[in-house]
């Protein structure tokens, strides 16, 4: 969100706080700290698929700080077995984004017997939660600021009073962390590469294919840089570049994305015709909503109702989650008609889908950001780069 881009460096001044140098010790050293170990899986599995049989669940114990082993972590590992005749040597593994999200429980408990061809394919399917992340011990989720978020849901506050609620939310988080004694040094793209180089070698793979969606892609050009004997292939679903500074970048993705979306509209006979001037109805609406804010009735997954308070700023920022998932994408045009004309239900509908979503666990994300991504920029240089955003979206964050 807009929001957190102006947050993320006085946050980063946190946790910097509690050093984020970046040792990168050789391959020997990391392996012979490092095994894997079967366990349960910790997640419920799918109709028809048997533990032991089908899936090998278990965790790899790794030093949290591999500069300083003296402490170590557990990454939760799914190994779905292929059931194809002529399976291949090398595993596929797949990486999440985020930085902090999670894959272990969400696809391994979504493979059945029945799609598990399908889904797994010729290759063993390796899922991997990495360092803090979903299942993986500790995970460094913030419920502080999930709560908070909660308690802001409806409430109109101006950018700087949400900032530092939403920074001291986050500091608490963060003292908490430290006080577990967990070493948020130890959490950046190098530690979570040379996590899944250490279970290659403890699965005995002589190579293999990585799958990387969003920040899984920068972990994968890591493990392809540093550990490159290893890996069979790759594939960049999504890719961060190594080299792109994500904070500056922010702002000039999003209006290309939108406007993508409206010149495709209006292209599109069906569309134009439906939805006339779709990008003048979206800034009109963001311009609207910034003096005239509406509430929104949503539930969580609890089925629990809430009131959403929705600004310019936060519809505008909210249907770029929405392009996240690309079966609701061609709803956005619908939503920002139906918006305009003051009927809020299938932006409800959407919001309490994506809404209530707290699986990026954001002590992992600003561990990585803050070690990796703003100490090479500065808040005068978002500042700068959000100068592309619509006046309406810049009026309402300022």
């Amino acid at each position: 969100m807009l929001k957190l881009l102006g947050r993320g460096i006085v946050l980063c001044a946190l946790l910097m706080a509690a050093g984020m140098s970046v040792a990168q010790p050789s391959a020997a050293a990391q392996a012979a700290t490092s095994h894997f170990t079967t366990s349960k899986c910790g997640f419920t599995l799918g109709a028809g698929i048997v533990a032991g049989r089908d899936v090998r669940c278990g965790y790899l114990t790794v030093p949290e700080n591999r500069a300083h082993p003296v402490r170590s972590i557990r990454i939760a590992v799914a190994i779905f077995t292929s059931v194809d005749a002529h399976r291949a040597s090398d595993p596929l593994i797949f990486l999440q984004g985020g930085p902090g999200g999670a894959i272990v429980a969400d696809v391994g408990a979504a493979i059945t017997a029945k799609n598990r061809a399908a889904i797994v394919g010729d290759h063993d399917l390796i899922l991997v939660d990495q360092r803090g992340t979903g299942l993986s011990q500790p995970p460094l989720s913030c419920p502080e600021v999930n709560t908070q978020q909660l308690a802001l849901l409806n409430q109109d506050l101006t950018p700087q009073k949400s900032a530092a609620l939403y920074e001291t939310a986050m500091a608490k988080c963060h003292t908490r962390l430290v006080h577990q004694g967990i070493d948020l040094s130890g959490y950046t793209t190098y530690n979570n590469a040379a996590d899944v180089h250490d279970l290659i070698l403890a699965l005995g793979y002589p190579a293999v294919d990585i799958y990387g969606v969003s920040y899984g892609t920068r972990v994968a050009l890591e493990i392809e840089r540093s550990f490159p004997q290893h890996v069979r292939s790759v594939i960049l679903d999504s890719s961060v570049p190594t080299q792109l500074r994500l904070q500056p970048s922010v702002a000039s993705a999003r209006t290309r994305v939108y406007a993508t979306l409206f010149a495709g509209c209006q292209a599109n006979a069906n569309c134009n015709k439906k939805y006339p001037n779709l990008q003048g109805t979206f800034t009109a609406l963001v311009a609207r909503l910034n003096t005239h804010p509406l509430q929104v009735a949503v539930k969580d997954t609890t089925n629990k109702s809430y009131k959403v308070l929705f600004k310019g700023a936060d519809l505008y920022d909210f249907v770029w989650q929405v392009f996240y998932v690309s079966p609701f994408i061609k709803y956005i045009p619908d939503v920002i008609h139906q918006v305009s004309t003051g009927d809020t239900r299938l932006l409800g509908e959407l919001f309490s889908i994506l809404g209530f979503d707290t699986s990026t666990n954001l002590g992992v994300y600003y561990s990585v950001e803050c070690a990796e991504g703003l100490p090479y920029t500065s808040p005068s240089e978002v500042t700068q780069a959000d100068m592309v955003y619509p006046a309406a979206v810049r009026t309402a964050n300022t």
